[in-house]
This record gives structure tokens, C-alpha cells and sequence, in this order.
């Protein structure tokens, strides 16, 4: 009976076996004490669960206690050294003294040393007042230094701007009056363009400025100034030439004429352009070889440098300034935002 009853046990809980030895071989050895019979093996399984329920739970509690204990090590940490990457303050001994070290380790050593004579707080860093003397001379020289509070940064010097007074960036009036207009004349916005028929970033700009134009035909126009770069032989004499044609009133022929053919603007080009154009060439010879438009041109440049331009094309849109060759893009993203500063 108790080798049938040994059988059976096993029977029903090989798998547990295996898996828990020790605890079956208890098992087993408390059925042979106890003379277990047939009837008493449910009890037995049911002893056996629990205990490996009791030993889980063990396993699972050391797992608790473990990660708690390492939460209390970090946030002793954090409260003792701070969180990574936060500038931690020292005291104002311990950054005068890191300051002085350095000085001695490294800059003055061999040949000078220098002593702290007195550390203060000021504008949020330790200044310090430091004594050199040279160990190869008689020679010794006071001077200021700045450290930051948290020891990392040291300045041989500092300049005092508390008291400075910047000038806000001016917005000029841009007169347009008398100056040849490209597009629409009642469009709401206009776009104020310094440019130089010689410049070759100024003609690939004029293709872009096209789009703008034809995009915006009933919302944007483009005024023309002249703002010439002194390396552009033919610029001078190019810019008079568009402003004799703007007394025609044909000025928006001539200058896309000039730039679609900037590779050619001598007098004599500028003449051709004239008869090709219809223009009255008799006039328009007149008014360029008599010099009478270089006043005009001066005063475009001489406005120009007033705004503050460097360098063509620049561009004025409402308040906002594009300079160079840009994409349309760029030009689109300005004028959608004064457009809609005029509609509001």
C-alpha cells in the first residue's frame, strides 16, 4: 500500500518534481513518516501548492525591497550631488581656491605666484583680487580676475556694459515718389529694390522678381532704385540709360532689356536698346550722353547707404529686409506676412 501510494504521488506531481526537488523530496519524506494512505494525497498537493505559492512570494518580495532601496540611493544622490548636467554652485573659498591653483599649476608656474588678497560676489560671479609676484624678480603686479560660481569658467578681465544704452534698429521711409515702378502702381504692398544692371546676382534675381509680379499682379509692385557696386564699369551708364527710358515712360521695357542682355551694355548697346524699343532715340541719346540722369542715380545711392545697403539686390518688403539672391520662396514667406498685416 505505501509503495502504491508512493507510485501515485509521483505520478500526479512529476512535472512539480522536477521542477521543485528539494520541496517533493520533503514531501516524500514526510509521506513515509506519517504513513500516508490513499485518501490523504489531495491534502498533501494542496500542502505542496501553497508552499511553492509561500516560496514565490519570497522570491518576489526580495525583488521589492531591492528596487526600493535603490530608488533611496538615487534620490540621495540627486539631493547630495545634484541632477546630471545642473550647474552646482560653489562656495566662494572653494572656487577662489580652485582659481588660485590653476594660476599656479599651470599659467605662473616656474616663474610667478600669486595669492588672493580678497574675494567678492559680484553681478552673480566671485571676482578676485589677486597679488602676483615673480619668483625670477623683484617684479610683482596686482590684477582682477572673475570666476563663476560654479568654479568653471575663469576671466582674466570683464567689461562693465550695466550702464550701456544700445540704439533700437531704425525703420526708414523709403521715398518712392519720382522713382520708375514695376507692376501694379495701386497695389497695396510695395516692395523697395536696390539693385545694378551690371550685377549678375541682381539678374538672376530679376527672373524671381518676375514671378513675384506675375503672382501677385494685383497685390504687389516693385520700385526701382539704383545702388552700384564700383567694380561694374557699365553699371553707371546702364542705370542713367533706364532712367532717360523712364522719361518715355517706357521704363519696364528697358530694364528687363538690360538685364536679359547684361552681357552687353556699353554706350553703344544702350543706344541700340533704345531704337529697338521704339523709344525716341534722338531724346534718349540726348538725355544719356548730356550726363543729365547721374544726379538721379546719386540720390538713389546715396539713399541706399542711408538704409544701411551693403550690397545688391536688396530688397524692402513692408518691414521686413531681403538681401542677395534668393528663391522665390523666401520672397513669398515676406510678403504673405505684410500682406496680412494690411488686410487685418
Amino acid at each position: 500500500m505505501f509503495r502504491e501510494c508512493i507510485c501515485s504521488f509521483s505520478l500526479k506531481i512529476g512535472y512539480d518534481y522536477k521542477k521543485h526537488k528539494s520541496l517533493n523530496r520533503l514531501f516524500l519524506f514526510s509521506l513515509i513518516l506519517r504513513g500516508v494512505s490513499r485518501m490523504d494525497k489531495d491534502a498533501f498537493l494542496t500542502e505542496h501548492k501553497e508552499n511553492v505559492r509561500r516560496n514565490r512570494m519570497a522570491q518576489s518580495g526580495f525583488w521589492k525591497w531591492s528596487t526600493l532601496l535603490l530608488l533611496l540611493i538615487i534620490i540621495v544622490g540627486i539631493y547630495m550631488y545634484g541632477l546630471p548636467g545642473r550647474v552646482t554652485e560653489q562656495s566662494q573659498d572653494k572656487a577662489s581656491e580652485k582659481a588660485l591653483a590653476f594660476l599656479n599649476q599651470n599659467l605662473l608656474a616656474g616663474f610667478a605666484t600669486a595669492n588672493l588678497e580678497s574675494a567678492t560676489e559680484e553681478n552673480n560671479v566671485y571676482k578676485l583680487e589677486v597679488n602676483i609676484i615673480s619668483t625670477v624678480s623683484d617684479e610683482e603686479q596686482n590684477a582682477t580676475l572673475y570666476i563663476t560660481k560654479n568654479g568653471d569658467l575663469l576671466f582674466p578681465s570683464a567689461i562693465d556694459i550695466s550702464d550701456f544704452q544700445f540704439e533700437e534698429t531704425q525703420t526708414f521711409a523709403v521715398e518712392a515718389a519720382d522713382d520708375p515702378v514695376l507692376g501694379n502702381a495701386n497695389a497695396s504692398l510695395t516692395i523697395v529694390e536696390y539693385s545694378d544692371f551690371e550685377c549678375p546676382y541682381c539678374g538672376q534675381t530679376y527672373w524671381t522678381m518676375k514671378l513675384v509680379l506675375a503672382d501677385y499682379a494685383d497685390d504687389v509692385n516693385i520700385v526701382y532704385k539704383n545702388y552700384l557696386l564700383p567694380k561694374h564699369a557699365y553699371a553707371q551708364k546702364a542705370a542713367e540709360a533706364a532712367e532717360c527710358a523712364n522719361l518715355q515712360g517706357d521704363f519696364t521695357a528697358y530694364h528687363d532689356m538690360l538685364f536679359e542682355n547684361q552681357d552687353a551694355l556699353n554706350v553703344k548697346d544702350l543706344k541700340q536698346y533704345a531704337v529697338n524699343l521704339g523709344l525716341d532715340t534722338a531724346a534718349f541719346n540726348e538725355c544719356l550722353d548730356s550726363g543729365i540722369m547721374a544726379e538721379e542715380v546719386a540720390a538713389d545711392q546715396a539713399e541706399g547707404v542711408a538704409l544701411g545697403v551693403k550690397g545688391t539686390p536688396t530688397f524692402f518688403i513692408g518691414e521686413q529686409t531681403v538681401i542677395g539672391s534668393q528663391e522665390f520662396a523666401v520672397f513669398k514667406l515676406a510678403i504673405d506676412e505684410e500682406l496680412a498685416k494690411t488686410s487685418s
